[in-house]
């Protein structure tokens, strides 16, 4: 028969193993039954990869197609100075860069390195879009072949809001003057939105006969309100060598820092 003393080191035991299970034990089921998050490191919840997709404002990289680098050209502007374009397309309808990070190279006709720089930009969703650098140095030699090199692992996202049938901004009334002395540019750029826009980004592109691109000029416009337009000037500090007959104005607008 068990003494009452032993009877009450027992219960005293007994409750304090279920003290202990009670403490060790809430905290272990909080963290073996959190709700899935997308910064959890897993595949949970309705996500499609992990942490990215369904819920998750990062989208899964195997289910992007990859950035489509069409050209690239250098032009040069002055002795040893040239200004480096790249034509790119983006063939995701619902997914962006909010970051691009990118590296042109020029090459000499020997196929030797003669400068190299670093860039950034964004990407919208279904966007065709010039990527240009000005003002590379290339001292006394003369480059003959240029790439783009864009990061690999970007992070696919999809912005703020989504991609108009209408573009938010476009352009009207673009025409060339002085062409044989110093050549300019002027349009309109129009602002098609219920809301203002800001630092839009517009690159011309000239292009010869043949479809080769000839030069670029670029501008910012800090702000366009509502339904209006501002008029803008791109310039060229030397008449072109070859006669233009296309010309495309590219207006841009980052839709993952719009404000409404």
């Amino acid at each position: 028969m068990i003494s009452w003393a032993s009877k009450r080191k027992f219960i005293y035991f007994a409750g304090l193993a279920i003290l202990i299970g009670v403490f060790a034990g809430v905290p272990l089921f909080l963290y073996l039954n959190q709700p899935p998050t997308c910064t959890d490191g897993k595949q949970n919840g309705d996500e499609l990869g992990i942490d990215c997709g369904g819920i998750c404002p990062e989208l899964c990289a195997e289910q992007m197609g990859n950035l489509l680098t069409h050209w690239s050209r250098s032009f040069e502007v002055s002795d040893g100075v040239y200004d480096t374009i790249a034509f790119i397309e983006n063939p995701n309808i619902n997914a962006g860069l909010s970051e691009l990070i990118y590296k042109f190279k020029l090459y000499d006709d020997n196929n030797i390195l003669v400068e190299e720089k670093f860039g950034k930009t964004f990407v919208n969703p279904k966007e065709q879009l010039i990527i240009f650098e000005s003002g590379i140095h290339t001292g006394q030699r003369i480059p003959k072949r240029t790439f783009i090199e864009l990061l690999e692992d970007y992070t696919w996202t999809s912005p703020k809001i989504e991609k108009p049938d209408i573009p938010v901004v476009s352009v009207r009334n673009q025409r060339m003057e002085n062409l044989e002395t110093k050549p300019r540019l002027r349009a309109s750029i129009e602002n098609n939105s219920l809301f203002p826009v800001y630092n839009v980004e517009v690159i011309a592109v000239l292009f010869d006969i043949d479809d080769n691109a000839i030069a670029v000029s670029s501008t910012i416009v800090d702000m366009i309100p509502q339904y209006d337009s501002v008029d803008i000037t791109l310039t060229w500090k030397e008449p072109l060598n070859t006669l233009p007959v296309k010309i495309d104005v590219l207006p841009r607008i980052n839709l993952f820092n719009i404000e409404k």
